[in-house]
């Protein structure tokens, strides 16, 4: 469950932990069964195994699946993270 507070802050309850994501809203929000994701911006964030990382900083067409997200990089190369792997797909 993803939720912003009262103060402004992105908080997610994930895998029975609450996580504080950042002190801003994101643009666009992601999720299926093992996986949440979310934009802010162009920044691509991913909390996977209970660790949150950017994946990119310059991402747009990003789409949420199931258990995948796939998204389109400054390079313009296709790319899906999946089972806590980041696959470049298409160039």
């Amino acid at each position: 469950m993803a939720y912003v507070d009262f103060q402004n802050r992105f908080k997610v309850f994930y895998n029975g932990k609450l996580f504080e994501l950042q002190d801003a809203v994101p643009t666009q929000i992601g999720n299926s069964d093992y996986l949440f994701g979310y934009m802010y911006f162009r920044n691509l964030k991913i909390l996977w195994n209970n660790k949150i990382e950017t994946y990119d900083t310059w991402s747009y067409r990003t789409q949420f699946g199931d258990s995948m997200i796939a998204y389109i990089d400054y390079l313009n190369a296709m790319k899906v993270f999946q089972n806590g792997a980041l696959t470049t797909v298409e160039t």
